[in-house]
């Protein structure tokens, strides 16, 4: 890809001092050049092998003359064009909406809240029209010249050269503001930032692809397709009241305890399958390969980079990543082949003391041992233990297992509210493990070191994508929030099933569509639920048709077919010019550097050049510098809207150098107003060296 705007904030090359001087030329060139560290940057002791340097300079660069220099002069802008009022900065980001489609393209999203609260307003508990906050939309839209930002309406639709059903790199876009249209130079293949002047922004789209990781393997097995590369992009935690935090995550710790739920990387301890050692491997998927008379299974890691491991702190994590094993989230009879990481999109999580805005959920049992659960029920089944209103008080609605989480989460992507299930182990009594409250403990073991982690309040929020089957099914894929019907038919179902096998089966299409997983504790001291906090995850997601799953999408007038097109306005961002007030204001900054003047200034060039600025000048007006008694001295006429500075070589109306001491400069602009300023300077003898 290629980025084509950058912003300079320093000068690299300067002694001491780094900062940009203002009014002050700087230089620009782009230089081409190839790359090669196939060797490191030295040499041995014959002087015939390696490379002095990694790289080779093209030869129209610098030394050529067929990329022309840039010259950029850091300045202030009030004064220009009779008075300029800026409303954005470069790489400024306007708030986008989706209309239709989804995915981020490996942005960072984040919804406006007035997108959130219509989330949360009521069923069907999502939106249509998503907003994104400003510099966090899933396309990158953004001011590259603040001067000349033109406000507008703006359509940016993607194109389908191949008529496809779904979005790939062949896809293109267009940018529709009116009569006026925008095509990309590039496919969403990669990343192309495409200026646009006479708007004064730039687009770049590029289309996010998960990567076989084990590519060798994946071309003659399919398992090892599902070992895939995705990409974390950010995560965070955040309290209202950040001085009393009141919850936090089991952290994960690599090795061999409990306390390493969460199973990214590539330790292995041999290929055993009955060996106790196997409950610490890290996951993978088992790629059988045949050549000729010999078969060998090679070990695709799932999160080899163990990107997923250290999200908000190593706290939370996927679930087809958490441990299965005893004290763990995950499921033991879980069908491994189904462990993979695209189906895990970008949510919030919030858990707030707003009683109506918390989830009606099911609760399941997280003790290891049925003998020890209350009803005898199995790890993560449903609890045995009669429904609870949000108070936690029975509800006489004749059910069981059934709670509320006090908080919600959305998808970012999609726009959706999302259901959540929480565990308690019920044999904890005393953590709280049977009230089928959400209410974790801060006891992390027993006085014998048996794991308590606060009653093992798990907490499971749940997608909804094409997941158990592949295709929209809606009787293996869990739906947006339902207020946890659609779940609680199904652990029916399951309970109704007297084949194991098929029972089981059941149950690990249910918790495959679980996205994300924590270990909830309390902090001491500190109350539970005195304020909100947000937790936030967020990973990189191609750009799809619809809005979540296959066939839902926009439900109102389709204007793309559903896939992905978004609005975004400028007007916020658009540039006034011709204020007569912030032209005069701006008459004020109007000033002589440097001032005082001691026989030099950053602007000079050589040891014979005396040079100071006037800088802050409108585009016309008329500079007059006068002596203490009266006397003219120098006269510029200032008709140029391309500079807010002149120089004065420190010489009169004749070309003699001036003497030390007091002067007066006078500015005046007609239609705006007159600045007079003193000037004081003294000057150096001549470096007769130089001659």
């Amino acid at each position: 890809g290629v980025v084509q705007s950058v912003k300079v904030t320093e000068h690299k090359f300067a002694q001491g001092e780094k900062r940009l001087i203002k009014h002050k030329k700087n230089n620009y060139i782009a230089v081409a050049y190839a790359y090669n560290q196939n060797k490191a940057n030295t040499q041995n002791e014959f002087g015939i092998d390696g490379q002095k340097k990694p790289y080779l300079a093209g030869r129209k660069g610098a030394g050529g003359n067929s990329i022309a220099p840039i010259i950029a002069i850091p300045h202030i802008t009030d004064v220009e064009a009779s008075g300029t009022n800026l409303k954005a900065t470069y790489g400024d980001q306007p708030r986008i909406t989706r209309i239709e489609g989804q995915g981020n393209g490996g942005l960072v999203l984040d919804l406006t809240k007035s997108s959130v609260d219509q989330i949360m307003s009521g069923a069907p508990w999502k939106i249509e029209r998503a907003q994104y906050t400003s510099n966090a939309g899933p396309i990158n839209v953004k001011v590259i010249d603040p001067l000349n930002v033109k406000g507008g309406n703006y359509s940016l639709i993607f194109t389908n050269p191949k008529n496809l059903n779904q979005v790939d790199t062949s896809f293109r876009w267009i940018m529709v503001n009116g009569n006026d249209t925008v095509y990309s130079e590039q496919t969403i293949a990669v990343m192309n930032e495409q200026l646009i002047f006479d708007l004064g922004i730039s687009i770049s789209i590029e289309q996010f692809q998960f990567k076989y990781l084990y590519p060798e393997f994946a071309a003659v097995n399919d398992n090892a397709k599902k070992a895939i590369r995705a990409s974390v992009l950010t995560s965070s935690v955040t309290f209202a009241d950040s001085t009393h935090k009141w919850i936090m995550g089991v952290p994960d710790i690599d090795g061999a305890s409990a306390y390493n739920w969460i199973r990214s990387g590539s330790v292995a301890y041999g290929d055993d399958p009955t060996a106790n050692e196997q409950k610490l491997e890290d996951y993978y998927i088992g790629a059988t390969i045949v050549t000729g008379a010999t078969q060998k299974t090679e070990k695709c890691w799932i999160d080899a980079e163990e990107q997923f491991e250290k999200v908000i702190d190593r706290t939370w994590a996927p679930f087809p990543l958490v441990a299965r094993w005893e004290n763990s989230p995950g499921y033991v009879d879980e069908l491994v082949t189904k462990r993979v990481l695209n189906n895990v999109y970008s949510v919030d999580v919030i858990l707030t003391p707003d009683k109506s805005k918390w989830t009606r959920c099911m609760v399941l049992e997280s003790c290891d041992d049925p003998i020890l659960a209350e009803g005898g029920a199995k790890k993560l089944d449903p609890r045995k233990s009669p429904s609870v209103d949000k108070n936690g008080n029975p509800d006489d609605s004749g059910t069981n297992g059934m709670g509320w989480f006090p908080g919600y989460a959305y998808c970012v992507e999609t726009g959706e509210r999302l259901n959540i299930m929480f565990a308690e182990d019920s044999w904890l009594v005393a953590d709280n493990g049977r009230d089928m409250k959400f209410n974790p403990t801060s006891r992390w073991t027993t006085s014998l070191g048996d794991i308590i982690w606060g009653g093992k309040h798990f907490i499971y929020v749940m997608g909804h994508f094409n997941g158990a089957s592949g295709v929209s099914n809606p009787n293996a894929d869990c739906p947006a929030y339902d207020e946890s019907e659609w779940l609680y038919n199904r652990w029916q179902i399951y309970q109704g099933l007297p084949n194991p096998t098929l029972a089981r089966k059941e149950k690990t299409q249910i918790l495959y569509n679980t996205m994300w997983v924590t270990i909830p504790m309390a902090i001491p001291g500190e109350t539970w639920l005195s304020n909100e906090v947000k937790y936030r995850m967020r990973v990189a997601r191609p750009y799809e048709r619809f809005f979540s799953t296959l066939n839902t999408g926009a439900t109102s007038t389709v204007q793309n077919d559903n896939f992905p097109m978004y609005i975004f306005n400028t007007t916020d961002f658009a540039t006034d010019k011709n204020v007569n007030e912030t032209a005069k204001s701006a008459l004020d900054l109007i000033n002589v550097v440097p001032n005082p003047y001691y026989g030099f200034s950053f602007y000079e060039e050589n040891q014979i050049d005396t040079r100071v600025k006037i800088t802050n000048l409108p585009d016309k007006c008329v500079v007059t510098i006068y002596s203490m008694n009266g006397s003219l001295i120098r006269q510029y006429t200032k008709d140029d809207n391309t500079i807010t500075s002149i120089d004065w070589d420190l010489k009169n109306h004749a070309g003699i150098p001036i003497s030390g001491g007091v002067y007066i400069i006078h500015v005046k602009a007609d239609g705006i107003g007159e600045k007079t300023i003193k000037w004081f300077g003294a000057l150096r003898p001549t470096d007769l060296n130089s001659f």
